[in-house]
């Protein structure tokens, strides 16, 4: 499975993407929203992810939640 086509089974869930398979989700996303995306990679057989968490700082009071993959593209 290509990126394009992974991407196009997350309908309605608010993401932004700088490069193939990584996502950056809002800081306020729920936990049911990730575990909708992670529903879709495990129906995909797409079982190599990962996600970020990041820190609240002064700096950056809201950080964005990190997800990526490390095997997909060889698929």
């Amino acid at each position: 499975m290509n990126f394009k086509d992974f991407r196009k089974q997350l309908k309605g869930i608010k993401y932004k993407s700088d490069k193939d398979w990584e996502l950056f989700l809002p800081f306020n996303t729920k936990a049911e929203t990730i575990q909708k995306i992670i529903t879709v990679c495990r129906e995909n057989l797409i079982v190599d992810w990962h996600i970020v968490f990041g820190e609240v700082t002064k700096q950056i009071p809201e950080p964005e939640t990190r997800m990526y993959w490390d095997d997909a593209k060889k698929s």
